[in-house]
């Protein structure tokens, strides 16, 4: 029979999460997370396998919470507009701090490591996310394109938040980019009308 977890899962799995943003995965232990967790080194491997494990369940559970708060705000302002505001927003974050964003991170450590599935998923989530709100305002031809940049341009925008890059530079990436994505919507609006 298998006993039920004795400790909350979601408050787990934060600390998991600001261990590995902080710390990076290669310079965290089973023992690192066994002191951020509060959980012994069997009930890692019991609940969730180890420490891969416990990545992706991190990963899994960062990226639901990003999903979350992009929907949320999509709801509020869509489109261009929207995309901008999101944009601009990763400056302020509280959680896209000198640690960087979990995902990112774990991108740039590991690469294209084969064995991190959630790392890819979450990109394309966020390509998806970022065609859907493109479709609103740009002719079916131009969306691929236009998600494929703005997904290079924030992930390049964690990493620099993560570098203490000047903010000023990030903030004329974002205007210029969205320059021309509002100048190119317009164009076509002109085209068709």
């Amino acid at each position: 029979m298998v006993r039920p977890r004795e400790f909350d899962e979601g408050q787990v799995l934060e600390a998991a999460v600001r261990r590995f943003r902080r710390h990076g995965v290669a310079r965290t232990s089973i023992r690192d997370l066994e002191t951020a967790t509060g959980l012994t080194n069997g009930s890692i491997y019991n609940s969730f396998g180890g420490k891969d494990g416990l990545l992706a369940a991190a990963l899994a559970h960062y990226a639901g919470i990003g999903a979350e708060r992009r929907r949320a705000h999509f709801e509020r302002t869509p489109g261009i507009q929207g995309l901008e505001t999101l944009f601009v927003s990763l400056l302020d974050a509280p959680d896209c701090d000198t640690s960087g964003c979990l995902i990112t991170n774990v991108a740039v450590e590991l690469g294209g490591d084969p064995g991190r599935p959630e790392v890819a998923g979450e990109m394309a989530a966020l390509t998806a996310e970022f065609r859907r709100q493109l479709e609103r305002d740009l002719a079916a031809d131009r969306v691929e394109a236009a998600a494929a940049r703005l997904l290079m341009l924030y992930q390049g925008l964690l990493v620099l938040i993560r570098a203490r890059h000047p903010r000023a530079a990030c903030e004329t990436a974002i205007a210029d980019e969205f320059r021309a994505l509002r100048d190119l919507a317009t164009r076509e609006c002109d085209a068709r009308t």
